[in-house]
């Protein structure tokens, strides 16, 4: 990849060198609009260009802390605050389009006996491990969400018949694959948990419903395993 293109790239995914690009472009057009409306000087000049430039800057790290605000410090995946704020537009577009959301909700098993007796660190590690399990094994399209602790949660939009089905065997053989490679000094292995929902497009948008459902499916699934 060309050097420039990787620069472009970078300027384009982060807000705050957006930000500071977009002023310095600002900037630019200021100084030459003003060389006819001011006194030429170089100090006149940079006053009228500091402007954008620090509009700039403050608007990229309003848009970078807004962002952070609605991701998991954790792990990096949504939290609840984007899942409070965003949650009605994804239904919104899913009615509009005519398609169905589906609710996964996961627990990993046996997650306390974990942290009592490998330590938090460890456990902090299993839910990194696991939230990317859950990002890789899902759609682009997809949302994946921190609800707390070792609780998680997708939506899936464009949710169909085999989403359930397909979901879930890709997340099960990532796990298969991390308990193969990861902690072998200690005996406990990584399980979830999980309930699935489907909300169909035409029935009324009480996504806390759906989200409720599926925490109760995922109960009776991990009341199975502990069985």
């Amino acid at each position: 990849m060309r050097l420039t293109s990787s620069i472009e790239d970078l300027v384009v995914d982060h807000p705050i060198l957006s930000g500071i690009a977009t002023g310095g472009a600002a900037a630019v057009a200021c100084g030459v609009d003003y060389f006819g409306h001011s006194d030429g000087s170089p100090i006149s000049l940079a006053i009228h260009a500091s402007v954008p430039v620090v509009t700039g800057i403050l608007a990229g790290y309003a848009a970078h802390k807004a962002n952070h605000a609605e991701r998991d410090a954790l792990t990096g995946v949504y939290n609840l605050r984007w899942l409070k704020k965003s949650i009605k537009q994804v239904v919104k577009k899913a009615r509009a389009k005519k398609e169905e959301i589906g609710f996964f909700y996961f627990d990993i098993n046996y997650f306390k006996k974990l942290n009592d007796e490998h330590g938090h660190q460890r456990g902090d590690g299993v839910i990194q491990a696991f939230a990317r399990m859950l990002e890789s094994g899902t759609r682009k399209s997809d949302y994946v969400v921190r609800i707390g602790g070792d609780e998680f949660l997708i939506v899936a939009s464009k949710s169909g018949r085999d989403t359930k089905s397909s979901t879930l065997d890709r997340l099960r053989q990532k796990v298969t694959n991390y308990n193969n490679g990861a902690n072998q000094d200690i005996a406990w292995k990584l399980e979830f948990a999980v309930g699935f929902v489907q909300m169909p497009y035409n029935k009324p948008d009480d996504w806390k419903y759906s989200v409720n459902a599926a925490e109760q499916e995922m109960k009776i699934d991990k009341g199975s395993a502990a069985r």
